[in-house]
């Protein structure tokens, strides 16, 4: 045992000869990259700019100099058409109506015609911050690019539409356009660093799998070795110590912690059998060891933490504060918020027993079972009522995507304590409960996932087979 703490506990030099093997050659590399793609970069430019503003709102004179100072792969005019509108509007037909009654000569019918980048900004929001919208880009045949490089493209510029700086967002649509628009294959700079890295890539990971499968195994077993006596004593008194309907689950938890223990001391034995060779493929059984030690000790944590309540041992207050706190938030937000008015009576109940819980607690006259039963039994209610709210908000989106991607979002994080501490409370319910912050969570996460994957191709009713191409996203 002591050789092996031993072991762990020698640390490699900080940079290892290797490591700055890998670091001068990346960097070698890398120069000769960026050299390339210099030299193969567009070097054409934009010849003429048009726009069409009807909202005022963009520096026209700005906005040309800008887009003239772009390099291409080919010589190309822009034309910009700037209008109010609202997310309804299909901005894709609207482009092509408009340019069939007043500017024909974008067109080859069916297709946009050769030599034109057109961008369609659709203003939504009026004078209001942030900013919305819809924004369309449309290429001639000989300058398109595929429906990936096009949605990028009109991300690019998303951030400054939100803040309404339209011209700036229009500039870096198109400059992003630029980049790709009527490229050759051979000029794509992710083949030319596919080409030159591949070798290295593979050498690379292999080395960094290596460390980093090393680094996960030994910052484990450092840490199961810290948890030796504590899992001992922390099992061993649960078993004793637990008597109640709540805390009984604890107690069936605790029973597993030395089974656990000593399946892993196992893992480790195998784990350090590993020569270099194969250390770095054994990536995924390092990491199962090392999320397993952490589920140990997070275990073994909360069980000594519910011990500590139990007995009232010294330090119980800040505990109690910690494992009670996200039950306080929910209350708090219930209270406040006024998405949830229409709950504060029922928000007022629970504050007033949560408050009532807290004298029980400080007492010491009242059985702490009971206590945890009641703050169980009371975010199982908080549950519904959260529950409650997301159906009646799902019940008025009408795009199924869209709810789903809701739904899918909130689930998830009731389940995922990555961004969310463990508890003695959420850790031992009969089934993961909802709360107000998991349903705001959810809620942005599932709405932000919609409308990234938002985007529009079509050109409507009046397109009339019309097969140029170009798309439009929302912001």
């Amino acid at each position: 045992m002591s050789n092996t703490v031993n072991s762990i506990q020698t640390k490699r030099p900080l940079l290892m000869p290797e490591t700055i093997f890998i670091a001068v050659w990346s960097i070698i590399v890398i120069a000769f990259c960026v050299t390339i793609i210099a030299l193969i970069g567009p070097k054409n430019s934009i010849q003429d700019v048009q726009i069409e503003d009807s909202t005022g709102q963009i520096d026209e004179t700005l906005l040309k100099n800008d887009l003239k100072e772009l390099s291409t792969y080919k010589d190309m005019n822009v034309f910009v058409y700037v209008k109010n509108g609202k997310s309804s509007d299909n901005i894709n037909e609207d482009t092509l109506n408009y340019a069939r009654t007043d500017h024909p000569e974008l067109l080859d019918e069916p297709k946009w015609a050769d030599g034109w980048f057109i961008m369609t900004l659709n203003i939504e929001s009026g004078n209001k911050s942030p900013g919305s919208g819809q924004i369309g880009t449309y290429y001639g045949e000989d300058v398109k690019i595929n429906n990936s490089a096009q949605k990028a493209s009109q991300d690019a510029g998303k951030s400054s539409f939100k803040e309404r700086n339209w011209t700036e967002g229009l500039t870096q649509v198109a400059d992003k356009s630029s980049k790709t628009m009527a490229r050759p294959f051979y000029a794509s700079p992710g083949l030319v660093i596919f080409l030159t890295l591949v070798v290295l890539f593979v050498s690379f990971v292999i080395y960094a799998l290596t460390r980093y499968s090393r680094y996960l195994r030994d910052t484990a077993i450092e840490k199961l070795q810290a948890q030796t006596e504590k899992v001992d004593t922390t099992a061993r008194h649960a078993g004793d110590v637990f008597v109640g309907k709540y805390v009984k689950r604890i107690k069936d938890s605790s029973h597993n912690l030395l089974e656990i223990y000593t399946d892993l001391l196992d893992d480790k034995d195998e784990l350090l059998k590993l020569n270099v060779l194969t250390f770095g493929l054994a990536i995924f059984q390092t990491g199962t060891f090392h999320k397993s030690v952490n589920e140990l000790v997070n275990e073994t944590e909360i069980i000594s933490d519910a011990i500590t309540l139990y007995e009232h041992n010294d330090g119980w207050q800040e505990v109690w504060k910690n494992h009670t706190e996200e039950t306080r938030e929910s209350i708090q937000t219930l209270l406040t918020d006024s998405d949830f008015w229409v709950y504060q009576k029922q928000a007022s109940d629970f504050n007033e027993q949560m408050d009532k819980l807290d004298e029980d607690m400080y007492s010491g006259e009242v059985d702490v079972d009971l206590i945890f039963q009641k703050i169980d039994t009371m975010n199982e209610q908080i549950s519904g009522i959260i529950k409650e709210h997301l159906e009646s908000t799902l019940s008025v989106i009408d795009k199924p995507k869209k709810r789903e991607l809701i739904q899918k979002n909130v689930d998830l994080d009731t389940v995922d304590f990555k961004h969310r501490r463990r508890t003695i409370f959420n850790s031992y319910s009969h089934y993961p409960y909802y709360t107000p912050a998991i349903f705001y969570s959810g809620y942005t996460t599932g709405v932000n996932s919609y409308n990234s994957s938002t985007s529009t191709s079509g050109y409507g009713g009046s397109g009339g087979g019309f097969s140029g191409s170009g798309s439009s996203s929302s912001f």
